[in-house]
């Protein structure tokens, strides 16, 4: 999924040292679930950035208390859907150059990747993802509540969404 998704391009390991940034470490990470077998490239980000900067809000319990008891008083038809490699779907901020290095499986002699997309296992990832989201919604005519940041409607449709991130 990393190719189709553009999630990095090979660069010189010479261009981080240029910009005065060191590479973060990366690894495969397999995970068995549900009969499936996963394997994942996640990035080794230890003491990167700020921790202010490192955070996705989560939906309150007020929020989905009060909206699952409106569902069930009204009737409402109730959907749950996970999205697949949802980190790989967000795109980096131009500002935010990020240098990883490759799993051992791919490492390329004098190469480095420059990440241009959520990969999972950098702090920030759940919060580009969670924007990605947001601005997919509201291109498609959703509202984000003020109250809550995870909940958002549609005026003509009638639908809410209750957005939780948990990779």
């Amino acid at each position: 999924s990393q190719d189709s998704f553009g999630v990095h391009t090979d660069v010189p390991d010479t261009e981080p040292a240029e910009k005065g940034i060191k590479p973060i470490k990366s690894g495969w990470v397999l995970s068995d679930r549900d009969d499936t077998v996963k394997c994942r490239c996640v990035a080794c980000e230890v003491n990167y950035g700020e921790w202010r900067d490192a955070f996705a809000a989560t939906p309150t319990s007020v929020c989905l208390r009060l909206l699952l008891q409106r569902a069930l008083a009204n009737n409402w038809r109730i959907v749950t859907a996970d999205v697949s490699t949802a980190f790989l779907h967000a795109k980096l901020d131009d500002d935010d150059v990020i240098y990883v290095e490759p799993p051992a499986t791919d490492k390329k002699p004098g190469k480095v990747w420059r990440v241009w997309r959520a990969l999972y296992g950098l702090r920030r990832s759940p919060q580009y993802w969670q924007e990605h989201f947001a601005d997919c919604l509201r291109s498609i005519g959703y509202q984000r509540s003020v109250a809550d940041p995870q909940l958002y409607w549609h005026p003509v449709d009638r639908t809410i969404i209750v957005a939780h991130v948990d990779d």
